[in-house]
């Protein structure tokens, strides 16, 4: 045991070597700087989900513009996009980043899943999260062909696109767009402990 007498006559105890504490001093930075990189990595998905997220606003309020005006092509389009932005936004916020494909597979979907912590899965599949993937396969089909229409057979998308389609893409994409609202800003910084 080393001691010290500091100003004013008291003294401090140490214990082990000063290697020791040297190395025990360079472990806990090691150790800190670990989790301030894991900290800025989830901190940094969290704010890419919030970007996805505010495109994914952008696209459903674009796509209910596109349906007043009775463009219900542009509409299916807008709120396909808005779909697959939600579930990047969900992505992101579970520290995965998503593929930089317009699909998504089940695979995906179980990819991130095994990155959420056990005691948060009950709240998503109460959230219906799984739906979301549901409505991703359906409107990605669709997508195509509400942008270039069936060009083989010579029919344009905005002969094919009607006002039930857009309505129903746009309910579709509310959906997705509520789910990835509440994964952004209310599960993922609980879970990881983030407040920003």
């Amino acid at each position: 045991m080393e001691q010290r007498t500091l100003i004013g006559g008291a003294t401090l105890n140490f214990f082990g070597k000063s290697n020791d504490r040297t190395n025990l001093s360079q472990k806990y930075l090691r150790s800190t700087e670990k989790i301030n990189d894991i900290d800025k990595s989830m901190r940094d998905n969290l704010s890419m989900a919030r970007s996805y997220l505010s495109n994914s606003r952008s696209s459903l309020d674009e796509a209910r513009s596109q349906l007043e005006k009775f463009n219900y092509d542009k509409a299916v389009r807008e709120a396909q996009e808005s779909i697959e932005f939600a579930i990047k936004a969900i992505f992101y916020s579970f520290d995965v980043e998503p593929l930089k494909e317009h699909r998504f597979s089940e695979k995906d979907f179980q990819m991130m899943f095994q990155k959420v912590p056990e005691a948060a899965r009950d709240d998503l599949e109460n959230l219906n999260i799984y739906k979301t993937y549901l409505y991703s396969l359906f409107w990605e089909n669709f997508y195509t062909v509400a942008k270039y229409g069936l060009e083989v057979l010579k029919v344009g998308a905005g002969n094919l696109m009607e006002k039930e389609e857009a309505e129903l893409a746009i309910k579709h994409a509310s959906f997705c767009n509520i789910r990835a609202h509440v994964v952004v800003n209310v599960h993922a910084p609980k879970v990881f402990g983030l407040t920003s």
